[in-house]
């Protein structure tokens, strides 16, 4: 809903704002968030990437719960999550190679313990989650800032540190389609 809203009131590289246009100017998009926008971020890579190429999540997991509640509840457990995520990939029509993951959190992050989980598990799908320590040459990047907490200095660190990749890979992209 706002994609359109967003993309008719200012300049992007959409040429329309209907179904064609907004999916075939993708490369040209990011979703992040931090927190639960964070969490939203994961979702939109699940469901967006019609629209969608680069995400950044930032201390946000799709696990809710503590270690003691992911046997009792679904949403809570670990494989459970990372079998969502790599099923909504298998469905998407998309490959690993037409997505990128940037995701961040800190060691003193109350987020910090089950997004590390997430992508401990996301590190055993090497079929759709390639980890590089280039960040660039992967498809996804994962950061545990030392000493960062659940704040907005570590929300502008991550930022600050994920838009020159984008950028980056949004340039090579476009570089490789002409």
């Amino acid at each position: 809903d706002l994609i359109p809203a967003f993309e008719q009131a200012y300049h992007t590289y959409a040429e329309t704002t209907d179904e064609a246009g907004l999916r075939a100017s993708r490369d040209y998009r990011a979703f992040g968030g931090f927190s639960m926008g964070g969490v939203t971020a994961w979702y939109r890579l699940a469901d967006c990437l019609d629209y969608c190429r680069y995400f950044v999540p930032m201390s946000g997991s799709l696990l809710w719960g503590w270690q003691e509640t992911f046997e009792s509840s679904p949403r809570s457990n670990p494989q459970t999550v990372v079998d969502y995520l790599t099923n909504a990939l298998d469905g998407s029509g998309y490959g690993p190679e037409d997505f990128y993951v940037f995701s961040a959190t800190g060691t003193d992050d109350f987020a910090h313990d089950t997004l590390n989980l997430q992508i401990d598990l996301m590190r055993e799908c090497p079929e759709w989650f390639r980890f590089d320590e280039d960040v660039a040459e992967g498809n996804i990047a994962f950061f545990n800032a030392e000493g960062e907490e659940h704040d907005y200095h570590a929300k502008r660190r991550y930022l600050y540190n994920a838009l020159p990749v984008i950028a980056g890979l949004m340039r090579k992209n476009v570089e490789n389609s002409d």
